[in-house]
């Protein structure tokens, strides 16, 4: 589940509902660092997250002035409810987002009264906030400073090489993660969140996370059991996919460090300059546009995954490469619609029609394709 941060200007006129493009512009962010290879892509891939959300009836986008209940065909500039965004995205396992409300906003109408003169709330939130610094021992104008710089600190791009710098500190994570073979042991012990280099007892948990010896001991067993039947190198990130193969748990720090990575890395990339890019989706909005088409969820990620069948394979947009969460495969969905109308699936086209009220960018190509075999 990826974390989606949402501040202040996101929100409509400091209420609690969330402009719809602004949340668009969230997820496209999160889509960037997975596969969707530039902004506008990224935003085009974004729309289809809400109108499925709408579609479910899920989220119920209003007119921001009128509060009239938007159609799903017609929600671009609506507003949805916070909570019900929170809810939606949950549900679904694929996002959860996150307010940051400035503590600029909440002291507007305090900056020259005395901390005892503060709603009791606001004063735990200052003490939380400053540490040790005191409240009453700055001037009006030094609190406003101190206050702008902790907000500064909470942004999206602060608290994401805060915890890159938390997990190399904990966990060696660049050091694991650049290794090019890591052996079972060590794999079950990182993936438990237990650093081979400073705790070498697999037995004794750390930070109060009594799970781990269980899931190392479950993690080791699957590993030595995958390397005796096929004995090869394999890096961190290919003993994850095996681990998700399986369905084992394993701790979730590697999963926000690796998408803390990739999104230094779009942050940091230069953009490309005259170089043609193909558009494609990403593998989870292939799951959600063809689910129970051919194959049901599990099985088109495990088809999506690391063993792609040739008739998939060629309906590749941009090949990934393996183990770079910064460059994964993308899809062309209508090769993928095209594919199933033939041996093994025999899918009719009118069944595949409505995976392209979804992806409506795509629908006139599938519309274009299907022509020359539609009933």
């Amino acid at each position: 589940m990826f974390k989606v941060w949402l501040g202040s200007d996101d929100f409509y006129k400091d209420s609690e509902y969330v402009k719809i493009g602004n949340v668009v512009n969230a997820i496209a962010k999160i889509l960037r660092t997975n596969g969707s290879p530039d902004r506008f892509q990224a935003e085009r891939d974004a729309w289809p997250h809400i109108y499925t959300g709408i579609v479910a009836g899920k989220l119920h986008p209003l007119d921001p002035e009128t509060l009239n209940v938007l159609s799903k065909d017609h929600h671009g500039n609506g507003m949805v409810l916070f909570s019900e965004l929170v809810v939606w995205g949950r549900a679904g396992g694929r996002f959860d987002f996150v307010k940051y409300v400035p503590l600029t906003i909440w002291l507007a109408d305090y900056w020259d009264k005395p901390l005892s003169e503060l709603p009791e709330a606001l004063q735990a939130r200052v003490n939380a906030a400053f540490g040790a610094v005191n409240w009453d021992s700055l001037s009006p104008g030094q609190r406003r400073r101190h206050v702008s710089q902790i907000d500064r600190s909470k942004t999206p791009e602060y608290i994401n090489e805060s915890l890159i710098a938390w997990h190399n500190y904990l966990m060696d994570a660049s050091a694991w993660f650049d290794l090019p073979d890591v052996t079972p042991q060590a794999a079950a012990m990182v993936l438990s969140l237990l650093n081979p280099h400073k705790n070498p007892d697999p037995e004794r948990h750390v930070g109060g996370d009594k799970e781990s010896p269980h899931r190392y001991k479950l993690l080791l067993e699957a590993f030595e059991s995958v390397a005796r039947a096929n004995p090869k190198h394999r890096t961190l990130l290919d003993w994850r996919e095996i681990a998700d193969q399986k369905k084992l748990r394993y701790h979730p720090w590697i999963d926000e460090y690796a998408e803390a990575i990739a999104a230094r890395a779009v942050q940091e990339a230069p953009a490309a300059k005259g170089e043609a890019v193909k558009r494609g989706i990403t593998k989870q909005q292939v799951i959600n546009a063809f689910e129970g088409l051919h194959f049901n969820r599990d099985q088109w990620g495990k088809a999506l995954g690391k063993n792609i069948p040739n008739w998939l394979k060629q309906c590749q947009a941009v090949p990934g490469k393996r183990g770079d969460s910064k460059n994964s495969a993308t899809w062309n969905p209508v090769l993928i619609a095209v594919a199933l109308t033939e041996k093994p699936a025999n899918i009719p086209s009118k069944k595949l029609d409505p995976v392209f009220v979804g992806l409506k960018d795509w629908a006139n190509e599938w519309t274009e394709a299907s022509a020359l075999f539609r009933d």
